[in-house]
């Protein structure tokens, strides 16, 4: 018996190694839950990713008003809260709650029109992966889209104001992300899609990754 769970072990150990969304779901959840009760009202849904570093993606008042423009770094409940991103990883931990600017060209018309990438509501950051799937050219290539892909898999939903609970939040976002690019990809890079999703879970009759 302690063999069995001793190789249980070492296959969830793996497992975390491979996703780092999984490593850090729990103190995500304690870390959003901090948040929503020091700011009552103001969040609706609070995501874990691993974009661009392990980071958590903020739905709230804030986020349903957004645009971009300059006045936000003084107007903005997320900017009062959550430091400016500042890349070193050794200074703001391995679980970024920071504002990351978006700056490039690509960067604001693929994320934006949000200043901060982590500024999204749901239906915002589901549609920045529809965007960079379907047009950014490294989405193309057959490693980069699975890369992609498997971020969208991975992704957790922390905390929801939703009747609907966490998962069924995330599943109807990943849902909205699958069925967009299925539909607008071009056919060579939909074979592409299909087959990623295959390899990564995706049942096709469902419409959830399983």
């Amino acid at each position: 018996m302690l063999e069995i769970q001793q190789i249980v072990n070492e296959e969830e150990d793996v497992q975390m190694k491979e996703n780092p969304i999984a490593r850090f779901a729990a103190r995500a959840m304690i870390e959003a839950e901090e948040l929503v009760r020091g700011n009552p009202g103001l969040f609706h849904t609070i995501i874990l990713d691993d974009w661009r570093q392990v980071r958590l993606i903020f739905d709230s008042e804030c986020s349903v008003t957004c645009h971009y423009y300059e006045a936000c770094l003084e107007t903005c409940y997320h900017r009062q809260l959550f430091p400016l991103d500042i890349q070193e990883a050794t200074e703001q931990g391995p679980l970024r709650k920071t504002l990351y600017d978006l700056t490039s060209d690509k960067d604001k018309f693929l994320y934006g029109p949000e200043r901060f990438l982590p500024c999204k509501t749901i239906s915002r950051y589901a549609e920045c992966f529809i965007r960079c799937i379907l047009l950014d050219e490294e989405m193309k290539e057959p490693v980069k889209l699975e890369e992609e892909l498997e971020l969208v898999r991975n992704f957790l939903v922390v905390y929801t104001d939703s009747p609907l609970g966490c998962d069924e939040v995330a599943a109807a976002a990943k849902e909205q992300i699958v069925l967009a690019i299925l539909a607008g990809a071009p056919e060579e890079q939909r074979k592409m899609i299909v087959i990623s999703l295959t390899k990564l879970g995706w049942d096709f009759a469902k419409n959830v990754f399983v």
